[in-house]
Formats: structure tokens, C-alpha cells, sequence
């Protein structure tokens, strides 16, 4: 049985692609032969996952269609203000997606999609509420108890879990290195435009503490034409850098820090699935919501809220505080969103 599996999987972004060989190595051990809609090649070489860039390629023969994850209920005028090049694809991709489905007849089956914490209709694009309003988006699991409430007014049934990415670590046991220095690992994904002087303020605190160590983390594939992440002018012992190339590797990196401080949400939610405290600055309103959601809000940092972040840091560097305290019930979290994947299962093997 073909399951097609339809995302943002263009951009070389991890998170994204995670979850792409994520739902794919659920489906094939299942029986199931998944087919991703515009997946790097490398990555599907390396994973065995067929990928193709045509819609009609994508649906030809498939028993059904998965969104597989991403945020797919955001607010559209603000991603417009921030990249408005990707919003209009985005949007554009959505228009093909139903038309496709059209020509098709096929079901689309949204798993692990979410918004930003928000239940306003108003702030949903047409061609996302002409999609999800259609006969062709079936039932779907969300990521956030306001995504539940979004879809029922538009007439879908969707049944919240914690974000799909939590489970990693039960379906990824990847090796941590555990115990190969003494030293703190810090993974670091700024965003140019907010995290300057949060930069400068971590390459200081290197200075006031030896055993700290800066990973300085690019999560875009290195052909991926996002630059949007800040980077120091130099590395070295204390300052290095991790380029995501392949999403085991990056997932086992993470696994094996002692704390992240991110911009974005998709490292932080694979960090924690490990246990890995996550820190998050400047987060969307995505990243918020889903801190809250799992009771970690005292580990979200405003733009203004530098120091804040540092000294926190420094309370782990020097044992006032345990990593603990900062993950919330992440935990719990990470057993319960094991739901998005068993209802993927449940449609391979019991159909639609």
C-alpha cells in the first residue's frame, strides 16, 4: 500500500525533515511504501524513502495522504511581514495541494499539524481555510489544545497530543555521549534579527566560566537558501559550530548537550524528548504555546530578557540549579504525543 506524505519539506529545514523520516519508518514498518512530496535527496537516498516533486506523482495509486506535521495553521500576515518570498509559496503549495486532491479523489490526513496558540479564524489564509474546510482534509491530530478548536469550526474532527517530535527519543534511541568531559554543552540557535546581543553575552560568559562550551547550531541543510541564523565570526575550543546534514545525527547531537538555547521550536522540543533542558528566546508564538503547554512558561525569554537567560545558565554552570526544574512535564508529554503516531498506524493498518 502507497501513503503519500505532503509537507514543507523543500526548505532543508531539520525540524521538517525529521518528522518526514519520522513518518515514514512508521508506515514502513507497517507494510506500508511512503512516498514524500519534495524531499532532499540525499536524505531520502540515506532513509530508502521514495520522494518526487509532482503532486500527481505524489498521488498516483496512493490508498491515502498524510500532511505530515509542520505549522499549518499559523497566522499568515505574519509570516508575510517576516519572509514574504516563502509565504506566497506556502500559500501557493496549499492551492496545488487541493487541486491535486481534486484531480486525485484522495484523502489527506493531517498528523501533528499545529498553529500558534491562537483559535481566530481571521488570522488563517483563504487557501488554507479552503483546504481544511474541503471533503479532502480528513479527520486530524493537532499539537495544541487550540488547533482542536480551530478545525471544529471549520467542520473537522482533530484530536490534540503533544507535538509528534517529543516521541524521538522513543523511536530514535540513539547513543548519548555521556561522560566525555566535564565540561557544559550549550547548543545556540539565534535569530539574526533578535539574538546580537544574547550572542555577545554568551561568548562573555566563556570567558567567566572555562568548562562552558558554545555549539553554535545551523539547522537548515547546507544547499538551503535560509540565512537567518546568527553566527560568530570565529570557533574554537569553546566555540563551535554543528550543521545539520542528517536528522539522526543532529537528533543524537542534541541528545547529547546539556542545555539549548533556541529561537526556533524543533530543536528544543528534540532536545527535550531526550531530557535535554530547553531554553527558549524569542520563540514564535508556536514556541510559547507549546512551552506552556507543558508547564516549562519559566523557561520562555523575551528580546529584553538577556540577562535573564544568562543567569540561569550560570545556575546550572555552577549546580544552583538542576536541569530539571526547566523541562516542565515534558516527560508526560513525550508519552502522550506517541498518539499521532498510533493513529498513523491505525490508518496504514485498519484504512481510512
Amino acid at each position: 500500500m502507497k501513503v503519500a506524505i505532503w509537507g514543507s519539506y523543500n526548505h532543508g529545514n531539520f525540524g521538517d525533515d525529521v518528522m518526514a523520516v519520522l513518518f515514514s519508518e512508521v508506515l514502513a514498518a507497517k507494510g506500508a511504501q511512503p512516498i514524500a512530496f519534495r524531499l532532499d535527496s540525499a536524505i531520502s537516498s540515506r532513509y530508502r524513502i521514495r520522494t518526487v516533486n509532482s503532486l500527481d506523482e505524489l498521488f498516483r495509486g496512493a490508498a491515502f495522504a498524510i500532511i505530515g506535521g509542520g505549522m499549518m495553521l499559523g497566522e499568515a500576515s505574519a509570516i508575510r511581514r517576516v519572509l514574504r518570498p516563502y509565504a506566497r509559496s506556502f500559500e501557493r503549495d496549499f492551492f496545488e495541494l487541493r487541486s491535486a486532491c481534486r484531480r486525485s479523489g484522495l484523502t489527506v490526513f493531517p498528523i501533528s499539524i499545529g498553529g500558534d496558540g491562537e483559535d481566530d479564524l481571521s488570522r488563517l489564509s483563504r487557501e488554507r481555510l479552503a483546504f481544511f474546510k474541503s471533503s479532502h482534509c480528513g479527520p486530524a491530530t493537532v499539537r495544541l489544545p487550540s488547533d482542536v478548536k480551530l478545525l471544529e469550526v471549520l467542520g473537522k474532527q482533530a484530536t490534540y497530543y503533544p507535538d509528534v517530535l517529543l516521541s524521538i527519543a522513543n523511536r530514535w534511541q540513539l547513543r548519548r555521549e555521556d561522560g566525555r568531559d566535564d565540561r557544559f554543552h550549550l547548543g545556540v540557535n539565534l535569530n539574526r534579527r533578535t539574538g546580537a546581543r544574547l550572542m555577545r553575552a554568551l561568548l562573555e560568559l566563556t570567558l567567566r566560566h572555562k568548562r562552558l562550551v558554545l555549539h553554535f547550531i545551523r539547522s537548515h541543510l547546507v544547499d538551503a537558501a535560509a540565512s537567518y541564523e546568527i553566527m560568530p565570526t570565529a570557533f574554537g575550543e569553546s566555540v563551535q559550530l554543528h550543521r545539520y546534514r542528517d536528522p539522526k545525527e543532529t537528533a543524537a547531537f542534541l541528545g547529547s548537550l546539556d542545555a539549548i538555547v533556541s529561537s526556533k521550536l524543533h530543536l528544543g522540543v528534540v532536545a527535550l524528548s531526550y531530557g535535554v533542558p530547553f531554553l527558549s528566546f524569542s520563540g514564535k508564538g508556536k514556541t510559547r504555546a507549546f512551552m506552556r503547554s507543558i508547564g516549562a512558561e519559566h523557561a520562555v525569554f523575551a528580546v529584553a530578557q538577556e540577562r535573564s537567560v544568562v543567569r540561569t545558565l550560570e545556575d546550572m554552570l555552577v549546580g544552583r540549579m538542576s536541569p530539571k526544574a526547566l523541562i516542565g512535564s515534558a516527560s508526560v508529554a513525550a508519552r502522550e504525543s506517541l498518539g499521532h503516531l498510533e493513529r498513523l498506524e491505525n490508518l496504514t493498518t485498519k484504512g481510512p
